[in-house]
Order: C-alpha cells, then structure tokens, then sequence
C-alpha cells in the first residue's frame, strides 16, 4: 500500500470518526434539551440560568463516561462533550473537575487516581485547567494534534469523490 493510498485511508477513517462523533453530539443535545424540557415547570424554562446543578441532576442528562480509548478523538470529543454538559447545566467552574473525572471508568479512572496522587503529593491545587492539560497530555497529545492538523491542511480539494 502506498503513502498516498495509507494517507486517504487514514483521512476516511478521520471524516468516519468525525462524523460519528457530531452525530452522538447531536443526540446528546437533544437529550439535554428534553431533559432541561421535562424538568421545568410550563413557561420556565429561563429559569435554570445561572442555577449551580447537583451531581444527580447532572447525570440526568446523561454526560459521556470516558474509558480511556487510545483514540485521541474520542478523548477529545469525550472532554468537549463534557465541558458543554457542565456547562449548560451550570455547574460552578471550581466543580467542572469532579463531575468530569465521575464520569472516567476503567482504565481512565485509573490513571486519574495515580496522577491525582502524584498532584497531591507536590501540594498542587487541582483544577478544571490542570485536570484538561493532564488529560490532553496522557489522551491527545499534542504531536498527534499538529499531525492531524497538518494532514488537514495538506487536503486539496478534488473533483468531489475524495475524502
């Protein structure tokens, strides 16, 4: 198989991942959307603004759990999809940590517990920012995202049938 053949493989590959992860967006949206729906009394909807969020009624909208997938777009769909259910569901930025790693099982979890302990053992206050560039360090580095970035750029429009 030559480069060229490996490469438009890879980037079909890329558009399926892609493609699969806005759609599952797109169903988790309108879960949000029906849940924040069926929780609010008629003509309140406005209501839940600004309105801090508990973990159960976060978890009603059914955010993402995350296993620890080597593939750097799901940890990246996964920590975006995240990121928008804390916040659309108002959750205080010091706690966006703690509802997010609830969701880390498997292997994910158990990486989030030694690096935790090693955080703690060099007296670090573990945030919401800390927590994304420890995860984007361990789950999408950041080779792979100017790799895929620089396949992106490489792409030239064809007549159509590519990609």
């Amino acid at each position: 198989m030559d480069n060229h053949t490996k490469f438009m493989a890879a980037m079909n590959n890329l558009a399926n991942t892609i493609q699969a992860g806005t759609v599952m967006t797109t169903h988790a949206l309108r879960r949000i959307k029906q849940s924040v729906i069926n929780e609010n009394v008629e003509g309140a909807e406005d209501s839940l603004e600004g309105v801090p969020r508990t973990l159960p009624a976060f978890l009603k909208v059914d955010p993402p759990i995350f296993n620890g997938s080597t593939n750097p777009t799901e940890a990246d769909n996964w920590f975006q999809a995240v990121e928008r259910a804390s916040r659309t569901q108002h959750v205080p930025y010091d706690q966006f940590m703690e509802y997010a790693t609830y969701q880390l099982v498997g292997k994910a979890q158990q990486w989030w517990q030694g690096e935790r302990r090693q955080l703690h053992q060099q007296n670090m206050d573990i945030t919401w920012m800390l927590f994304q560039a420890a995860f984007y360090k361990k789950y999408f580095h950041e080779s792979i995202k100017e790799a895929r970035e620089l396949e992106f750029l490489r792409l030239k429009q064809g007549n159509g049938n590519e990609l």
